[in-house]
This record gives structure tokens, C-alpha cells and sequence, in this order.
């Protein structure tokens, strides 16, 4: 339990907190330390928590597919059960790449990335 939680923490620092270094900026090209990183562990936690919901409702509809064929063992209240959860992780999934295709959508439609975001400093933004 101690190591499981131990390598999540190591995982959640590297792709959540692993930001480039502007230290040797010497000039006005570098930006503001500070506002790109926030929008930078703002955007990778977004994308984390996508990129997990999307693992877990894929771990939840193959267990509930094992119930469905294996544990139930023909019972009905028992196939009922594990049809319930099936149709609840493809609803899921299906809720989870209809937000996404929405987003691209509305990001082709308005000429502009709404994934990407700016903290209202515009010089700061990419």
C-alpha cells in the first residue's frame, strides 16, 4: 500500500509538476515565472484527469463485462446487476468522447483551442 502510493505521488510530480526552467533567460523573451507554470499544472491536471476517468470507465466495463458472462452464473438478479454497470461504463465513455468531440467542435467553430487557456496576463499567454 505504502509503495502504491509512494510511485502515484513520484507519477503525479513528473507529469503534473515537471515544468521547463526559464533560468537562463537573461531578457524580456522569457515569461513571467509563475503564470505559465500555474497554467501549465492547470492544463496537465486537466488532461490527468481525463486521461484516468477514461482508464477507469474502461477497467469498470471490462469488470462489469466479467459479471456479465463469468460471476453471475445465470442468476437474473445477478444479470440484471452486471447489465446495469455495462450500460453505465458505455454510457460513461460515451458521455466522456461526446464532451471531447464538443470541445473540438466548438474550438474549430470559434477559430481559437478552448483547451488552452490564459490566466488574464496576455502577454504571458502562447
Amino acid at each position: 500500500m505504502l509503495k502504491t502510493l509512494t510511485l502515484s505521488l513520484v507519477l503525479l510530480s513528473v507529469f503534473v509538476f515537471n515544468s521547463p526552467v526559464f533560468a537562463q533567460c537573461t531578457d524580456d523573451s522569457c515569461p513571467a515565472s509563475g503564470i505559465v507554470q500555474v497554467r501549465e499544472v492547470i492544463t496537465r491536471l486537466i488532461n490527468l484527469s481525463v486521461s484516468v476517468a477514461f482508464l477507469a470507465l474502461t477497467v469498470w466495463l471490462v469488470w462489469s463485462a466479467i459479471k456479465l458472462f463469468i460471476v453471475s452464473g445465470g442468476e437474473p438478479k445477478a444479470l440484471a446487476e452486471a447489465w446495469s454497470s455495462v450500460t453505465w461504463a458505455f454510457m460513461g465513455i460515451f458521455f466522456l468522447v461526446l464532451a471531447y468531440i464538443s470541445l473540438r467542435l466548438i474550438g474549430e467553430i470559434a477559430g481559437f483551442n478552448v483547451s488552452e487557456f490564459c490566466l488574464g496576463f496576455p502577454p504571458y499567454c502562447v
